[in-house]
């Protein structure tokens, strides 16, 4: 038989991708209409209305803990008790001077008290009747005032969200009674094959009949359970045309909104998914929108709708659109597709916001065999790893034989790694994008089971009675370096040398001018006494070992990349002001009192890495004479007028301090953030960004020629964000650089990526790595941000996550790359 008259011939169709395949889906979907129902019953249902609190909470003035309700301005002393305040209805008296209420946690304060004072500074006196205060109060102490947990106004669940337990918490909080929830939609499955059997009626000898057990069929159904549809079971239809018509009929005037069909959407001979759509779609005014998906698994995954009169269902419901989808029999295929496809569109009929799955980065486990012909989304579970050395990422382990027919394949999967169309393998250890299909319930804990010491924002790990959050003095007088407690210092000094050797690996530019009092002297300075730092621990930490930690690469590949011959006039200068930079001999080797330890940089623990970066930083001060008093005495002693050659030497040498001169001609900035651009809350990334632009513009030796030409905060709305972007990246502005912030999370208000990623004509993903990279040195958490980066059109655009904070260190990491980036575009 000709395949052009095959009834499933693909012939007619053309291939679209996966983002043309949900774009074309999402315009047909519309949420559906609102009801009420009781608090109760909306568990994971989506909120149809923004809920503001009409009153606030606490209502009243609440104890924070058991003790006693009293007047601050009296100070300690004996107090009468007056009576108790228990948690309930208000207790109808006043405390007034010298007088105090008994209080119970949640307990009204009465009126008259300003203060509670907890039930373990005090000491009760003439059997009760009287209480001993021993301790100053503060007017105001253990009291959460009113409206401190939830202020009058304040929005506390917004429309678009699915509705989970704490939010049931904060509605009945507030008194709500019912919601408004989006009805949720009416999915009917059907299955189709002349093999399969309901696993409920199989026998035995079946299978030695060539027939097999329905798996797609209970499969779909649960997975579109999962989501809050209404189900119906359509059972099996046979290959046959008119069975598929009247099935699909009856799904119809069942009142489906969404019709799932498996099997029977390829090119055989009994294949009659696509041909009955297209029957469906002329009689009812609807269209097959595309029949083939550049994807594997699930090419042949087939899309229609329907335009249902009134006169075809209940009168009430009026006329609709039914969504129909023809999924691939393999079950595989046919998870993949509805997870990819299908299930967004459910999540955007019953009324969520943002319905796609969520991108990450992962690192792969082995290498991953690439497709010529179609990108591939290749099943994995993945795990935390923190031994990664980059503060932790997320490790991707293939599930295995990734053929279609293999539902295993699927058994504990996490994500759907995207594995682009291409010839040979992408190697192990590679970051590539993967799609979150679970909550990852599956992941195992590849480290160990105790609980983490926690990293402060500076990078240093957390040790008890180490470094405290806040330092108080008696007196006014500053706090002085002198006063620091020994292991407040050593962290202090261990995050300096973290940040120094940071500021030496970026700057490989610096090696030709005062070469070795400057660059090559720190560096080397520097290693030795990491390693001298790492010996007084009890660690034999080699010197090479110590360099490359310094260095940032091997010593010897650092010198064959950047480093240049000294000039004869480098080297005389180095003679002549050598004895300025050793005024002080180098004491005496440290006393070792454990035996020495063979290590390497990688495997040594981050306690003993702190005590060696905070003794070589210590030494490097010494070395340096770092001023040793305050600023202001050191430059009235020392310093003196800059005299008309050190000028000349500036001006002659400052070129190697800006060797990018290219000009950043501009910047857009645009600040993705819902609820800052509703005025819930003042938006600090964008300024942030801002900031940082200006003080790296304003530290180079060459000022870029840098303007910010608009900053703009919008709301976490895909289509809007795409809008802007494309908008702020056409020929018409001529902006060399895009920055968003926020919206890189995994909310599903999070869709910053998803809406840049569409277009970028071409992808940086070493960017992002290295953003990531370095800013998990920081905070481990940053490995979680799914931000892109790439050029659309000649406009870098570029993905940072919301905090201030986090805008800031991965704009360290950034800015230096700027340039490169623009002049490389331009070119």
């Amino acid at each position: 038989m000709d395949p052009k008259t095959l009834p499933g011939s693909e012939k007619s169709y053309d291939y679209v991708s996966v983002a043309a395949a949900n774009s074309a889906v999402q315009k047909h979907c519309k949420a559906l209409p609102a009801v009420s129902i009781p608090l109760q019953d909306a568990l994971h249902r989506v909120l149809a209305e923004t809920v503001v609190a009409s009153h606030p909470f606490p209502p009243f003035r609440a104890s924070i803990k058991d003790g006693y309700a009293i007047r601050a301005a009296d100070g300690p002393g004996i107090r009468k008790i007056i009576g108790n305040a228990w948690a309930g209805p208000a207790c109808g008296f006043t405390v007034t001077t010298g007088t105090a209420a008994y209080i119970t946690t949640g307990g009204a304060l009465p009126e008259g008290a300003d203060a509670v004072v907890g039930v373990e500074q005090t000491q009760l006196l003439e059997e009760g009747k009287k209480v001993l205060i021993s301790v100053e109060i503060r007017p105001g102490a253990e009291i959460r005032p009113i409206g401190a947990d939830i202020p009058q106004d304040e929005v506390v669940v917004e429309a678009g969200q699915r509705i989970g337990a704490s939010d049931i918490g904060i509605l009945a909080t507030i008194g709500k009674k019912t919601v408004r929830v989006h009805q949720t939609p009416e999915v009917w499955v059907i299955s189709t094959g002349n093999e399969l059997k309901d696993e409920t009626q199989v026998v035995a000898s079946d299978f030695r009949d060539g027939q097999i057990c329905d798996c797609n069929r209970p499969m779909l159904i649960a997975a579109a359970r999962a989501e809050g549809a209404n189900v119906t079971d359509g059972g099996i239809v046979t290959d046959s045309e008119a069975g598929l018509l009247q099935a699909l009929r009856s799904a119809i005037t069942g009142g489906a909104d969404v019709i799932v069909t498996s099997g029977g959407v390829s090119m055989g001979d009994r294949d009659y998914v696509k041909p009955v759509f297209e029957s469906l779609s002329s009689s009812f005014g609807g269209a097959v929108h595309f029949g083939r998906v550049l994807m594997k698994p699930g090419k042949p995954f087939t899309f229609a709708t329907l335009h249902i009169p009134v006169q075809l269902h209940a009168p009430s419901m009026g006329g609709r659109t039914v969504l129909l989808f023809g999924l691939p029999g393999n079950p595989v295929s046919a998870l993949v597709t509805s997870q990819l496809i299908c299930l967004p569109a459910l999540r955007t009929l019953s009324g969520l916001v943002s319905p796609m799955l969520r991108r990450v980065w992962v690192t792969t486990e082995q290498d991953l065999p690439m497709d010529p012909v179609r990108p591939e989304y290749h099943r994995a579970r993945v795990q935390w790893d923190r031994s990664s050395g980059l503060g932790g990422s997320l490790l991707a382990r293939s599930t295995g034989n990734q053929i279609s027919s293999r539902l295993l394949s699927m058994k504990g999967a996490d994500v759907l790694m995207e594995v682009p169309q291409g010839s040979g393998k992408i190697p192990k250890g590679s970051q590539v994008s993967a799609l979150l299909i679970n909550g990852l319930e599956h992941m195992e804990q590849l480290y160990t089971p105790e609980v983490p010491t926690p990293i402060l924002p500076n990078g240093v790990p957390w040790t008890a009675g180490g470094m405290s959050t806040t330092v108080s003095s008696p007196s006014s007088a500053p706090a002085v370096v002198s006063a620091l407690p020994e292991a407040v210092k050593v962290q202090c000094e261990a995050f300096a040398f973290s940040k120094l050797v940071q500021h030496l690996q970026l700057r490989t530019d610096v090696q030709n001018i005062d070469q070795m009092t400057l660059a090559g002297f720190c560096r080397n300075c520097l290693a030795k006494w990491y390693a001298a730092g790492a010996h007084a621990q009890g660690l034999d930490l080699p010197y090479d070992t110590a360099c490359e930690m310094v260095y940032g690469m091997p010593y010897k590949s650092w010198k064959s990349q950047y480093q240049t011959p000294s000039t004869p006039e480098q080297l005389a200068q180095y003679e002549a002001n050598k004895h300025l930079f050793a005024k002080h001999p180098e004491s005496s080797k440290a006393n070792l009192s454990v035996p020495l330890l063979s290590t390497t940089a990688s495997t040594l623990p981050e306690a003993i890495k702190v005590q060696c970066e905070a003794f070589a930083f210590s030494k490097l001060v010494q070395h340096l004479q770092v001023y040793g008093m305050p600023y202001k005495n050191w430059k009235s002693q020392y310093q003196t007028p800059s005299t008309p050659e050190k000028m000349a030497k500036y001006e002659a040498n400052k070129q190697y301090f800006a060797k990018h001169d290219e000009a950043v001609d501009s910047s857009l900035v645009a600040i993705i953030s819902d609820r800052a651009s509703a005025g819930a809350y003042p938006d600090l990334s964008g300024p942030e960004v801002v900031r940082c632009l200006h003080n790296f513009n304003e530290s180079q030796g060459q000022p870029w020629n840098l303007s910010i030409l608009t900053m703009k905060v919008v709301p976490d709305e895909l289509e809007t964000i795409q809008e802007i972007l494309a908008e702020w990246a056409s020929p018409s502005h001529q902006c060399n650089v895009v920055i968003t912030t926020g919206g890189t999370g995994f909310s599903r208000r999070d869709v910053t990526p998803e809406a840049t990623q569409p277009l970028l004509q071409r992808t940086a993903h070493g960017v992002m790595t290295m953003v990531q990279q370095e800013c998990s040195k920081v905070e481990p958490m940053a490995a979680l941000s799914r931000g892109v980066a790439g050029v659309c059109n000649q406009t870098f655009m570029v993905n940072l996550p919301g905090r201030p904070k986090a805008v800031q260190e991965s704009l360290m990491v950034l800015m230096p790359m700027l340039t490169r980036i623009v002049q490389d575009i331009n070119d």
